[in-house]
């Protein structure tokens, strides 16, 4: 487990078998981190908003493996990760390619 400055506070390494782990999360410290630090609270200066047209409609499957096993890789390609760049193009987030580049391989 890693804090909220990056420091490790739970570790737990391989196993082979069911384990845990656990380590203290200081949340009032979190807030005074980020209620005080002037150069390491960079999550405040994120400019998310020039993300808003992406986001307004969902892109990745809601609930995919709810009633499913998972896809293979090809299948997965086809039934996701195709229908994910289609609606980038459709909704003007990506242009399509050129028609005369040569399809890069996957």
């Amino acid at each position: 487990m890693i804090d909220y400055r990056g420091q490790i506070v739970g570790r737990h390494d391989y196993s082979a078998g069911s384990s845990w782990v656990a380590g203290t999360i200081d949340v009032e410290a979190l807030r005074k981190f980020r209620a005080s630090a002037q150069w390491d609270n960079w999550i405040k200066d994120l400019t998310t908003e020039q993300y808003q047209v992406i986001y307004e409609e969902p892109i990745y499957p809601k609930n995919l493996y709810l009633d499913r096993a998972p896809y293979a890789h090809a299948e997965y390609r086809r039934e996701v990760i195709d229908r994910q760049i289609e609606l980038m193009h459709e909704r003007d987030v990506w242009r399509r390619p050129d028609k005369g580049l040569r399809q890069l391989p996957m």
